[in-house]
């Protein structure tokens, strides 16, 4: 039999899994700087403002999988190096069968909720309330597309067919983006752009569950086997805890500044730190290449050896990564907001928290790894309580610092928070290395 994974270096494997990784992501950022202007301009700020909630509606429900996404990953990869197709077949159906239930109790939600979810995004009373039910409905179209298409993606990575992802997802990413903008041309309806959105999503689930059908060879419908349902449910949920967790401490810290301090000092701390974090898709992209190469010798029973000396090569890879534009961010840190929102922006605050937040951006590339070794051998459930004892802390940590170092303390907290994570995460993954 045809062995599943492809023969030749782990290492390079990886590194070309994350090249591939990065361009899938970056293709569509990259067409999103042109795109969003010509948006603006047509649409006006108050229809732009509402096809952007309703991107990252999109993009967010992908989240909303119970994690079984990821945890087929972790499945098919535990499966690959036997070359046991009909196991992987079996996990993938069966993963795909509870996205579809879980898809329409999603879908039926949105459209019951459509009114009040309308009112709540642009008032009850507002200019564009009809439009953004009609959104919200097409919506409902969309998300399990959405979900199957994450389904499918999970299988592929455990297979580690990312160049494959990533000439679908470059192309579909772009399209994201260039549809509406080509669209606002013609008509500013946020409606027909969700539509074609819709489109677009369908298109890239297509092509995804063509290139997983043929790899596999025979995806045929299933109902959900119960062992295997459990297994996936078990890992996911787990998983979907840090999928929630981890967002809401990551967008706590500007509603607090919000409402303790005000909008405007939200605004001086979101713009550097969203600059900061994007310099961690490099990092995210390797994490994503690298796990289900640990799921898979978790079941394998890699040498411990082979493993640590994989793991801690991976570790300053990524760990490099992160060193060097958080180094370009720290030093140049007051030029680089000058040059992208004004000298008077850059005068205050913000340098020093972009500032702090290089460094923690450090760290924060470093624990890629680890979370995705302590996922890969099956321990969810550990990054997930490390993730809820840490919203316990950050929570009050936040309030206090808030109050006795203004919008700067916002930075102090997260720094220390991802400093706290990598030390944990790192404790655990070398007892269990």
């Amino acid at each position: 039999m045809t062995p599943i994974i492809k023969s030749g270096s782990l290492f390079a494997r990886l590194l070309s899994n994350s090249g591939w990784n990065l361009l899938g992501q970056g293709a569509g950022l990259l067409v999103a700087i042109f795109a969003i202007p010509v948006l603006l301009t047509n649409l006006g700020p108050s229809a732009f403002g509402l096809l952007t909630i309703f991107l990252a509606l999109i993009g967010y429900s992908g989240l909303l999988d119970l994690g079984i996404g990821r945890a087929v990953t972790a499945e098919v990869a535990k499966y690959t190096l036997r070359s046991d197709r009909t196991t992987i077949s079996n996990s993938i159906t069966t993963a795909m069968a509870l996205v579809l239930m879980l898809a329409t109790l999603l879908s039926t939600l949105l459209v019951s909720l459509s009114a009040p979810i309308a009112g709540l995004l642009v008032g009850v009373t507002g200019d564009l309330l009809d439009e953004s039910r009609s959104a919200v409905l097409v919506l409902s179209l969309t998300v399990p597309v959405v979900l199957l298409a994450s389904c499918v993606r999970g299988a592929l990575e455990g297979l580690q067919e990312f160049k494959v992802i990533s000439k679908v997802m470059m192309p579909t990413g772009m399209l994201m983006f260039a549809v509406p903008a080509t669209l606002s041309i013609v008509t500013p309806s946020v409606t027909h752009m969700m539509w074609a959105l819709f489109l677009v999503r369908l298109l890239a689930l297509a092509l995804l569950y063509a290139v997983c059908k043929k790899r596999i060879g025979s995806l045929r419908p299933r109902l959900p086997s119960g062992s295997e349902a459990r297994s996936l449910l078990r890992a996911g949920g787990w998983m979907t805890v840090s999928n929630v967790v981890s967002p809401i401490m990551t967008n706590l810290d500007r509603l607090f500044i919000s409402a303790q301090i005000s909008p405007a000092a939200a605004a001086l701390y979101v713009m550097p730190y969203e600059l900061a974090t994007k310099t961690l898709l490099p990092a995210g992209s390797i994490a994503n290449a690298i796990f289900p190469v640990f799921a898979a010798h978790s079941k394998a029973g890699a040498s411990t050896s082979e493993r640590k000396r994989f793991f801690w090569r991976a570790t300053l890879l990524t760990a490099a990564v992160a060193l060097v534009p958080s180094l370009v961010l720290f030093v140049f840190a007051q030029d680089i907001l000058t040059a992208w929102i004004s000298i008077e922006f850059a005068q205050g605050v913000s340098t020093d928290i972009l500032r702090l937040l290089a460094i923690g951006i450090v760290a924060n590339g470093a624990a890629y790894i680890p979370f995705a070794f302590i996922q890969g051998i099956g321990r969810a459930d550990v990054t997930a309580k490390f993730h809820l004892a840490e919203l316990a802390i950050f929570i009050p940590t936040l309030l206090y610092a808030l109050q006795a170092f203004g919008v700067l303390g916002a930075a102090m907290v997260w720094v220390g928070r991802a400093v706290i994570d990598t030390t944990l995460l790192f404790a655990y993954a070398s007892r269990r290395l």
